[in-house]
């Protein structure tokens, strides 16, 4: 719109399109999306697998992609190497064409700067010449030079990206970290993403990766702005060197079920970190109970833990090992 202030009844009546999406629900067309979790949480390899899904028109689990959609990779995170055996082991456990992935256009440490007059020129050729409905920055704290806790600093990433939005109609998804606290703690929400909470405010979608147990995953969108319903998905991974297969395991429809699997983590966690073999309920419910989690949540998560093998025991004494 070309006016600065305009009436209610004018916005009732304006042609303004209705909210498009690239993956249906959780990826918006023309927005600004955060992936963010612990380090090792699957976020690089999952938006791959969104990437290369995308290249091809197939779902994303439960998701629907509509069309097929082009991907520019902006990887500051992994060099050559690491980038090619994430690529390939994704690839490798899909079953895609290979001509498909022309339609991913990967940079690979090109010291881009997010505020860059340079980088963005740069980024500005780069979208004009592979037209990308997508555009991943791996990651945000490898291209930004300002501080991630100032609110002010954070507000410029969209001051600098927005005018791409507007102009090519192009999706952000900004790779990042969620914030440093007690292992045994969970990320659940966005208040857990590192840095400043401008972060969170500027995003119209944003999606936490957390790893419920070896192997096993929990997407969860923690916001989004077109729609008061989110999202929690179950999948598993598993694999060799050669290649990774992501399997969708359902839709988790219970909030209070999400939170009952942060504690199963969490638990998880306790019992690697201290190489735990053998523990009392008690042990785990003190410890569980530092963290801020309910002791009710704590006992469905032990039995969630021995109903799938991991546990053993009675409800007093708990084995660790199948």
């Amino acid at each position: 719109m070309d006016k600065e202030i305009i009436s209610a009844k004018e916005l009732l009546k304006a042609n303004i399109p209705k909210i498009e999406y690239l993956v249906e629900d959780i990826i918006p067309r023309a927005g600004l999306v955060y992936c963010f979790g612990s380090p090792g949480s699957f976020k690089t390899n999952f938006l791959l697998y969104t990437a290369i899904s995308g290249s091809e028109g197939k779902d994303v689990f439960n998701f629907k992609i509509q069309k097929k959609f082009r991907t520019l990779w902006l990887d500051e995170e992994n060099r050559e190497i690491g980038m090619k055996d994430k690529l390939c082991k994704i690839f490798n456990g899909m079953e895609v064409k290979e001509e498909s992935l022309e339609n991913i256009q990967i940079s690979i440490c090109a010291n881009f700067n997010i505020l860059g007059k340079k980088s963005l020129e740069k980024l500005d050729e780069w979208i004009t010449k592979y037209k990308p409905d997508m555009v991943v920055i791996d990651s945000i704290a490898k291209v930004f030079p300002l501080s991630e806790r100032d609110e002010g600093d954070v507000r410029k990433i969209y001051t600098f990206l927005s005018p791409f939005i507007k102009k090519y109609g192009v999706t952000f998804i900004l790779i990042h970290h969620a914030r440093k606290r007690n292992f045994l703690q969970v990320s659940k929400d966005m208040e857990d993403i590192s840095g400043s909470r401008e972060f969170g405010a500027m995003a119209d979608s944003i999606l936490l990766l957390d790893e419920v147990n070896e192997g096993k995953y929990l997407l969860k969108q923690v916001k989004n702005r077109y729609s008061s319903k989110v999202y929690a998905e179950n999948f598993e991974v598993t694999g060799n060197d050669e290649k990774i297969e992501i399997s969708y395991m359902g839709k988790v429809k219970d909030a209070y079920l999400i939170r009952v699997l942060e504690v199963k983590s969490a638990i998880s966690k306790w019992i690697g970190e201290k190489k735990i073999t053998k523990f009392k309920r008690k042990e785990a419910v003190d410890v569980m109970k530092t963290c801020g989690y309910k002791e009710s949540n704590i006992d469905k998560a032990l039995k969630l833990l021995k109903s799938s093998g991991e546990l053993t025991g009675e409800y007093g004494e708990y084995v660790y090992g199948k």
